[in-house]
């Protein structure tokens, strides 16, 4: 990994994860409500509530793989100063971001659907389990990023303190 590169600390994961959530609800509610509208879906087939959840996997699927591939960020990562890379530094290639998705949805989906079917209180404490991962290993990393072999740095932009201690402020106003 680039010794210029710091894994990012927790804080700012919870609040890219949180800001995250409040755009995909848009996300979610505009494929969702096109879904619905275009198959005339009112939950009373079977099949085409499957349909729905694989519909919404893909739609998810390729927002995130193409926020994360090739450099790029959503819009959270760049309030908050975040960027995937991999284990080299690099920007993440497709694959690998649809990787670090698929673990993303089997660790944060797997303790939900354990809890659905033992206790309600067993989800939240799975869920709080991956938390604690993040918080106590070394680089802050979650499963899913230990899954695919990826890290999430912290990127100094303005605004930031460290950005302004550093002199990149002075070399981006010339």
């Amino acid at each position: 990994m680039d010794a210029g590169l710091r894994p990012a600390k927790p804080w700012r994961r919870l609040m890219s994860f949180i800001y995250e959530g409040v755009l995909l609800f848009g996300v979610v509610f505009f494929f969702g409500y096109a879904f619905s509208a275009l198959t005339r879906h009112q939950n009373q087939s079977e099949t085409l509530r499957w349909a729905f959840q694989g519909f919404m996997f893909v739609v998810l699927g390729v927002y995130f793989v193409w926020f994360w591939s090739a450099g790029r960020r959503t819009l959270p990562m760049k309030t908050v100063g975040l960027r995937i890379v991999d284990r080299a530094g690099a920007p993440l290639s497709a694959a690998r971001a649809f990787g670090r998705y698929s673990a993303a949805w089997a660790v944060l989906v797997t303790p939900l659907w354990v809890a659905s079917d033992f206790y309600a209180v067993l989800g939240p404490m799975l869920e709080g389990a991956i938390a604690l991962c993040v918080v106590l290993e070394r680089q802050h990393r979650a499963p899913w990023d230990l899954l695919s072999g990826t890290l999430l740095v912290h990127v100094p932009g303005p605004g930031d303190p460290e950005f302004e201690r550093s002199g990149t402020a002075a070399v981006k106003a010339s």
